[in-house]
């Protein structure tokens, strides 16, 4: 026969036993690990993100590279270029390329190494 008032399965449970709360101090230290740990996790997703950004920028970097290079232009400056310039110049390489597109390419490789 029991003979505790406690739930069946929690006698050994002091906490339920002496009817105690989380301390202030407790509380304190389970937020704080609880802060660290998110923190931590973020920031290992916002490595691996900037680790995939920059990985596809080199992809895409290359790709206009070896364009740019079958068709005669200069690309000693295409490491200067931003994202976006290299997204333009890729865009003005696919289209049928006219002497417009390719004097706004050849701009956009100068202003580069300016």
């Amino acid at each position: 026969m029991r003979t505790s008032l406690m739930p069946k399965g929690t006698e050994g449970n002091t906490r339920v036993q002496n009817h105690e709360r989380n301390s202030p101090m407790e509380l304190r230290i389970v937020a704080i690990a609880t802060a660290a740990a998110l923190t931590l996790g973020l920031s290992a997703a916002h490595a691996q993100e900037d680790m995939a950004m920059s990985q596809g920028f080199n992809m895409l970097t290359g790709a206009v590279y070896n364009s740019l290079s079958a068709q005669g232009f200069d690309t000693s400056n295409i490491n200067d270029l931003s994202l976006s310039e290299i997204a333009l110049i890729r865009n003005l390489l696919t289209e049928e390329m006219g002497s417009n597109e390719r004097q706004r390419i050849e701009q956009i490789l100068e202003t580069a190494g300016g």
